[in-house]
């Protein structure tokens, strides 16, 4: 599997960094590669650094479990994964 883009990116420092990672193309699993451009346009890469799995979360609960019709409030969705 080649690597996936990432979104939001936060830079917290020198050496650490987040981002959102994307989805993978029709949903393959697998290992890729996980590259990183900085706003200098400098980029470095991480051979087989992240890893799709087959599996989806388990939820065990969902707390309210009812609300208006009008949406707009938060759930709290509790599981594993």
């Amino acid at each position: 599997m080649k690597g996936v883009n990432c979104s939001t990116v936060t830079v917290y420092s020198s050496s650490v960094a987040t981002c959102t990672v994307g989805s993978t193309a029709a949903g393959n699993v697998g290992t890729g590669d996980v590259y990183l451009v900085d706003s200098q346009n400098r980029d470095s890469s991480l051979p087989n650094a992240f890893t799709y799995g087959a599996t989806w979360p388990t939820y065990t609960s969902i707390t309210p479990t009812t609300g208006p019709s009008y949406g707009g409030f938060i759930v709290t969705v509790v599981g594993m994964s």
